[in-house]
């Protein structure tokens, strides 16, 4: 039965990967924050364009897609809890924790998607 959990969350994993990332190797820090600044602009009320409007939700199904790969994998035993989001943080305030970790971390932002389970440890560390 793991094995069965584990190879479906690799096939999810892909899947996203493949989804996401089609002309592109892998979706780096610049990306991320070119994007999810794009959702924080929309949380906020502000006039979005129609690319600013797709990358707003592309950030919030890309780090949606994430806390859920992120969950199974640690539900299954597959991995350590990474991190600890309190009950009751919306999507929006953790896709605003990881646009301030990223705007406050530029030396981090050639590196891939793995930042934005870095600044949620680092904001919503296990206790």
């Amino acid at each position: 039965m793991k094995m069965l959990h584990s190879l479906a969350l690799l096939a999810l994993v892909l899947c996203a990967v493949a989804a996401f990332s089609a002309d592109e190797k892998y979706v780096d820090g610049n990306e991320l924050l070119s994007k999810c600044s794009s959702t924080v602009k929309l949380l906020d009320n502000e006039k979005l364009s129609s690319s600013e409007m797709q990358d707003a939700k592309w950030c919030s199904g890309y780090v949606n897609g994430i806390d859920d790969g992120i969950e199974i994998a640690s539900a299954t035993g597959n991995t350590a809890k990474l991190y600890c989001i309190p009950e009751g943080v919306t999507t929006g305030q953790a896709i605003r924790v990881l646009v301030k970790w990223l705007r406050n971390h530029p030396e981090k932002l050639h590196q891939s998607r793995v930042l934005v389970v870095v600044s949620w440890a680092d904001a919503f560390p296990c206790k």
